[in-house]
């Protein structure tokens, strides 16, 4: 079950839920991608990206690379979509 502090972490933040929005459509994604196809500056991406790792939202798959990291949803961050877009709906 997701909680409520997941769900408000992410709606605090347009730039979260629209980087968990993104990565819900593409799957996975590059801080890069993320930053081109949405009009985001790359450090805001990042920063962000980094937020959501934390609350274990979002798992990088590639840590040890420098460029071309790969990020992708947890089980708890497709949860959290989820719930958000059946409470918007």
């Amino acid at each position: 079950m997701v909680s409520d502090n997941d769900l408000a972490f992410v709606k605090s933040s347009k730039y979260r839920l629209k980087i968990i929005k993104f990565l819900k459509d593409r799957v996975i994604a590059t801080p890069n991608d993320i930053s081109k196809t949405m009009n985001i500056i790359l450090s805001q991406v990042s920063r962000t990206l980094s937020e959501l790792e934390n609350r274990n939202i979002v798992i990088c798959t590639t840590p040890n690379r420098t460029k071309g990291r790969i990020y992708r949803l947890t089980k708890t961050g497709n949860e959290v979509i989820h719930y958000l877009e059946v409470i918007d709906s």
